[in-house]
């Protein structure tokens, strides 16, 4: 069972748009009673982790590093936490199994596509921006939370 779980754990991670965890009771339904024992296995093995919902509120998004060690992943698995929770190849896992090299241009999908959580801190010097700004070819709009730029439809 091994095979069939981790797989289907990996595929949809990578196969989903916003890079989303596998809900455990979808698992558990495709799986059965035999799921739990051999999770755990996983989990203290490093090659999947749980998002519980109790630091981020989406457990679906893998947001924040780890905060779980895998003991206390593997104990919460017993827990009512579980039922919301959702599962996630580890990034240990997935450097196995990604070829990165297709996303040479595309350096933040890399890094989610290798596991890295959503918010993880990326800083980058803004006077880059200004360019775009400045340029009336370009739609440049933000509102310090989010932001676009896109080319005009002139000048596309």
């Amino acid at each position: 069972m091994s095979g069939p779980l981790l797989a289907q754990i990996t595929d949809f991670y990578l196969a989903s748009r916003d890079f989303n965890g596998i809900p455990l009771r979808a698992l558990k339904a495709q799986f059965g009673d035999d799921l739990l024992p051999k999770l755990k296995e996983f989990i203290l093995s490093g090659q999947v982790s749980i998002e519980f919902g109790d630091e981020h509120e989406n457990p679906h998004i893998r947001a924040l590093p780890e905060h779980h060690t895998p003991e206390r992943q593997a104990d919460l698995l017993d827990s009512p936490l579980a039922d919301r929770s959702c599962v996630y190849p580890t990034p240990v896992h997935l450097k196995t199994v990604v070829d990165v090299s297709t996303l040479a241009d595309r350096p933040y999908t890399a890094a989610l596509t290798l596991g890295e959580p959503q918010l993880t801190y990326r800083a980058f010097d803004l006077s880059i921006l200004e360019m775009y700004r400045s340029d009336p070819r370009y739609a440049y709009t933000t509102d310090d939370i989010h932001g676009s730029i896109s080319v005009r439809g002139e000048f596309f």
